[in-house]
């Protein structure tokens, strides 16, 4: 290596190293500078965060007493419409086909109502507004046998008839002769579209979706897509588990 070049090396190298140090230290600065915005950031991420859960919540909540109100609403209005059958079969001597047509001309001005029916006092379905539930057996659900035993409105758990269908409630009430004999039962299958339809209010809330359970949960409805949740069992999901340890028996809406 000829003198100049040597020459030219010792002064240059020192260059290069203090011209690196330089640059290293303003990256350390302009690190230390940024770390409190980025702390800021982070926290107000999180409290953004934190802010859409609560909101969630309390919408899923909202939701489901709007829920839980239009059911009793439904049931509510199934008795009355049973009272009022009972007292129409009463006054009128109805063959079977009179029975049927009757029916179906109450159920037709009743959006609720899926089928009305009677039966007689062992369950077999005499006459309905439903053609194919003529001469079916009812005898075994549970509504029944408590329509027969207490004399009183009774009311089935949610009836799930497949995938993708919203569940039905039957609401029964039994006829009575004067020394207390079961004639006949008064039914109702009543059709829960109008609570399944409570999660559309989606709609206008992109990104997000809601499932609407029941207390052993099975979905009643699920939005978007309601058709794909309908009838789906999740009570042995993390989520469900939580809820119910959380909140017990009370209302309770998942979104």
């Amino acid at each position: 290596m000829s003198k100049a070049r040597r020459v030219l090396r010792h002064w240059l190298v020192p260059e290069r190293r203090a011209a690196s140090s330089i640059r290293l230290r303003l990256v350390l600065l302009a690190m230390v500078a940024m770390t409190p915005l980025l702390a800021q950031r982070i926290g107000s991420l999180e409290t953004a965060r934190g802010d859409r859960i609560a909101d969630a919540g309390r919408y899923a909540l909202d939701l489901a007493q709007v829920g839980a109100d239009r059911h009793s609403d439904l049931v509510a209005a199934a008795g009355a419409l049973l009272v009022s059958v009972g007292h129409s079969l009463d006054r009128a001597s109805l063959d079977i086909r009179a029975c049927n047509r009757l029916l179906g001309e109450i159920a037709s001005d009743i959006a609720w109502a899926r089928a009305l029916m009677v039966s007689d006092a062992k369950g077999r379905v005499l006459c309905s507004s439903s053609p194919q539930r003529i001469g079916t057996d009812i005898s075994s659900r549970p509504f029944f046998g408590r329509a027969v035993e207490s004399g009183g409105l009774s009311v089935s758990d949610l009836i799930y008839l497949q995938p993708g269908i919203e569940p039905e409630l039957m609401a029964a009430l039994a006829k009575r002769d004067a020394d207390g004999t079961v004639r006949t039962v008064v039914a109702v299958a009543i059709d829960t579209q109008q609570i399944g339809q409570l999660p559309t209010q989606l709609q206008n809330k992109p990104n997000s979706a809601v499932l609407l359970v029941d207390a052993g949960g099975m979905v009643v409805s699920g939005c978007p897509d309601r058709t794909r949740w309908s009838g789906r069992d999740i009570a042995a999901t993390p989520l469900m588990q939580r809820i119910r340890e959380r909140f017990g028996g009370q209302k309770r809406g998942s979104a």
